[in-house]
């Protein structure tokens, strides 16, 4: 988990319910990466279980996840990398145990939107928005628990909360530093996992809420810095996956595939979908 000046509000918030509501094993290691020397005291539940990590100088999102992935490949460990800007519901990890050659991802409210009572569980929420609401989350998560089961497929998902596999990044690699301070390099590791057979799945029983964007576009910049961080990762990626490619994975929009393709897409056929447009993307790419 990274916490940084701009969002250290929703920290405590987020490892006192992660410490509350996660079952671990006797060997798992948390960290806390403070990016940028701004965070104060553990909260009292959290000491002496969670581990302070401070940078010399703030890291942007992939090389954060890459200094992560160094520290747990030193164990062959599994990495579950954590936004701070979220709550965690009872059991939430419970469906993310299983184990095997694939991302995995919880839900939150960004996928699927609830209501209980006065608390709307949607995209683009403030702390303000659950802070005395905190047994209605609940009951939205417990319900959810009891009504969603299972593993699906997907295209692509943003890394709120991750799990990355040993075996997976072993063979796809870290991540590509070159986007800039966020954005694009967890849609680009997407990519690389699917050209190597490696599917992202969501595991649909696990709810999170996710506040979004609480470190960049919603809570530390400006909107010119918005747009300027925008315009460096977008750039990036057309360079590296091409037009289409870019299109479909950033901005949603499938008028550049054929139909085939289409229906390919459609029918979940990701990995070859993927490596289609990719063969049609330049040929130096990299991946830091």
């Amino acid at each position: 988990m990274v916490t940084t000046r701009h969002s250290n509000a929703y920290t405590d918030y987020a490892l006192s319910s992660l410490i509350r509501h996660t079952r671990f094993e006797p060997d798992d290691e948390i960290v806390l990466i403070d990016n940028d020397r701004a965070y104060g005291e553990l909260p009292p539940e959290c000491r002496g279980r969670v581990h302070v990590h401070v940078n010399d100088t703030p890291r942007s999102f992939a090389a954060n996840v890459n200094q992560t992935m160094e520290r747990a490949r030193e164990r062959e460990a599994d990495i579950v990398f954590l936004n701070n800007d979220l709550i965690f519901s009872p059991d939430w990890y419970e469906p993310m145990r299983v184990t095997g050659n694939f991302l995995l991802s919880p839900v939150s409210n960004a996928e699927l939107a609830y209501t209980a009572g006065d608390l709307n569980c949607k995209l683009g929420m403030d702390l303000e928005d659950y802070l005395g609401r905190e047994s209605l989350f609940l009951d939205i998560a417990s319900h959810h628990q009891a009504n969603s089961h299972g593993y699906r497929s997907v295209l692509k998902f943003g890394f709120f909360a991750v799990k990355i596999p040993h075996a997976v990044y072993s063979v796809v690699g870290p991540f590509d530093e070159g986007f800039g301070v966020g954005g694009g390099e967890d849609t680009d590791y997407c990519i690389r996992c699917h050209l190597q057979g490696i599917e992202l799945r969501y595991a649909l029983n696990s709810y999170l809420l996710h506040f979004i964007g609480k470190s960049t576009w919603r809570g530390a910049e400006t909107r010119e810095q918005t747009i300027a961080r925008d315009q460096v990762y977008r750039e990036r990626f057309k360079q590296k996956w091409g037009r289409v490619l870019f299109a479909l994975l950033i901005m949603d929009d499938v008028s550049g595939l054929s139909a085939e393709l289409l229906r390919a897409l459609h029918g979940g056929e990701f990995r070859g979908v993927v490596e289609s447009l990719a063969r049609r993307a330049p040929v130096s790419r990299g991946t830091s």
